[in-house]
């Protein structure tokens, strides 16, 4: 109780819950000044033991049986996993079975046009990639869809046979693609919002991480007054998380309103904070204003969180405000 009146004495605002999160956010903030992405919202522990059977299940048989040509039901069984992007079912349903079925097509005329020599290869792979690149661009709302079939037809042209054994190939990738995709869309369904929910409670938990800071700052001169090489990592950081949730956002046109509202307000919070931050660089105001002021925006920051699991009532937010918000949920 004592380290916890402490720290509200202090300004420190901070999140009981895995000790880890908060640094992991840190280390991907200076990452993200040097691009270099760090995404802890990507992070699914579900997802990832899903893929591991996908790709694990061929593989076994593969080591069990001796038998490498095995080899292409993993290939295919682990880019249809990388290729199940966020979305609603149906649309994750159309973009794995094209990239099944377009797959299985170029395995096949890589390997075979690949067969009749290297000038051939030399010519195969780069019209075979421009068809790649072509479908992905016609029947899928991002890129991955066609990077991924560009990537199967360069390997294709990397394992030349004639014509049978090419027609071999190509339908052990399809047998691993549609194990995959039988996987993901039938046998291990994965809640279609839960990428929402992990973006936008990046985007929450970034905006409180600059509160955080903000209100830590006390009459100490913000950093930020002078140039220094992580400068403004704080809004770099809100706006590209913004960015990330737009994106899956567009994904959900039907279901995602309450996610809609949620990033209406961390806009306005967000803008909120950065004539905050621009209080603190001038110094603008009394101390205990600003401090009060940074304070306020975290407790409405979760507020937000709250709303989005659904539990706003089951929560005092005045209790944690006066608390330090030590005993919140996990941002």
């Amino acid at each position: 109780m004592a380290d916890a009146e402490q720290q509200r004495r202090r300004g420190n605002i901070r999140l009981k819950g895995r000790w880890a999160l908060p640094h992991l956010r840190r280390a991907a903030r200076r990452l993200e000044l040097r691009a270099v992405g760090l995404l802890p919202e990507q992070f699914s522990g579900e997802e990832g033991a899903r893929a591991a059977l996908a790709v694990g299940a061929p593989l076994i048989m593969a080591l069990t049986t001796g038998q490498p040509a095995l080899g292409w039901a993993v290939f295919a069984a682990f880019w249809t996993c990388l290729c199940d992007g966020p979305g609603p079912h149906a649309m994750r349903r159309r973009t794995l079975g094209l990239f099944v079925l377009i797959g299985t097509v170029l395995a096949f005329a890589g390997s075979w046009g690949a067969s009749a020599g290297m000038e051939a290869a030399l010519a195969v792979g780069p019209a075979l990639v421009f068809v790649a690149i072509l479908a992905g661009a016609a029947f899928s709302l991002d890129g991955l869809l066609g990077t991924l079939l560009a990537v199967v037809a360069v390997v294709a042209v990397g394992f030349p046979h004639p014509a049978p054994a090419a027609a071999a190939q190509s339908l052990t990738f399809l047998a691993g693609g549609s194990w995959a995709f039988l996987l993901i869309n039938l046998v291990w369904r994965i809640d279609p919002r839960a990428s929402l929910d992990r973006n936008a409670g990046a985007v929450i938990a970034r905006l409180f991480d600059m509160a955080a800071d903000l209100a830590s700052i006390g009459d100490r001169g913000h950093r930020d007054a002078q140039w220094h090489s992580e400068h403004a990592e704080h809004r770099r950081a809100v706006r590209m998380s913004m960015e990330r949730l737009r994106t899956v956002l567009a994904r959900h046109p039907a279901d995602a309103r309450q996610y809609h509202n949620a990033l209406r307000a961390t806009e306005i919070i967000f803008g909120a904070l950065v004539a905050l931050d621009h209080a603190y660089i001038h110094r603008l105001g009394p101390t205990t204003e600003r401090k009060a002021t940074a304070r306020a925006f975290a407790t409405a920051l979760l507020g937000v969180r709250l709303s989005l699991r659904g539990d706003v009532r089951k929560k005092d937010l005045l209790a944690a405000a006066s608390s330090g918000w030590t005993g919140q949920p996990k941002i």
